[in-house]
């Protein structure tokens, strides 16, 4: 699934940034309305940036006790609150209207992360490669054989994380990121909790979504469980992040 939603946002996004632009080619022929309804099919990659700056800068904040939110007491938190609580809400209700089962709501959400957080930043940065020239076109096939214990695993709605690990890294480093952030912020809030509380918040938020990686790094041990290797690698990036965070907030 993920290769697949990369190759197809790799491709929206050559569309965007060459001239067939639908918000520069399409006005001329089409509506305004058709021309969005089109822009929007690669305007979605960019969100790999606001979803990047959510899963990096409030757990990092919260490591180092740099509050970035109102606080509790504090009129303005509602705000925030209200944002949050309400765009989960609303998910919940299209959720139900469409007759789907509630626990879609966290699995459109899983997804939506994982392709943000992969499929979006590949998509992007290939997608530029490309259009510089640095990018040559190719054509790699996934495998379509599936054996025994991979359809075990799928009818029990165990995840597969046997792809590449160039998909999984980005994931893993930010799910690791907010897991760290969450418990060691957990001391914060004892101390401040009046402070802290929407960073923890959300940093548990993330890692209750993605519970499927917590349990593909330290917790499974069958072959469809993330590699070893992965792991390590994406605590090595967390450490970085951290480190990095701490330069640019302290020097």
């Amino acid at each position: 699934m993920l290769v697949q939603q990369t190759r197809w946002a790799f491709g929206l996004m050559q569309i965007g940034l060459s001239r067939f632009n639908p918000l520069i080619y399409g006005p001329l022929r089409m509506s305004i309305l058709q021309s969005l309804c089109y822009a929007y099919n690669f305007l979605e990659s960019l969100y790999v940036f606001p979803v990047y700056c959510l899963a990096i800068i409030p757990p990092i904040c919260l490591l180092y006790g740099i509050p970035l939110y109102p606080k509790v007491s504090e009129p303005y938190f509602i705000v925030f609150a209200f944002i949050f609580v309400s765009s989960r809400l609303k998910h919940v209700q299209e959720t139900i209207a469409f007759g789907d089962p509630l626990r879609n709501t966290v699995y459109e959400l899983r997804v939506w992360m994982m392709k943000s957080v992969a499929c979006y930043l590949y998509a992007i940065v290939n997608a530029i490669l490309d259009k510089i020239g640095l990018h040559e076109a190719n054509f790699s096939l996934t495998s379509k054989v599936v054996d025994d214990e991979q359809e075990a695993r799928f009818k029990q709605g165990i995840y597969d994380f046997q792809v590449s690990p160039m998909l999984l890294i980005p994931m893993c480093s930010m799910y690791i990121l907010n897991l760290a952030a969450f418990i060691i912020g957990i001391a914060r809030l004892f101390q401040k909790s009046d402070e802290f509380l929407a960073q923890a918040v959300l940093s548990l938020f993330v890692v209750i979504v993605n519970y499927h990686l917590l349990e593909g790094m330290f917790l499974r041990k069958d072959k469809g469980r993330i590699a070893p290797s992965v792991t390590l690698l994406s605590i090595a990036i967390s450490a970085i992040i951290l480190g990095c965070g701490s330069l640019l907030l302290f020097y």
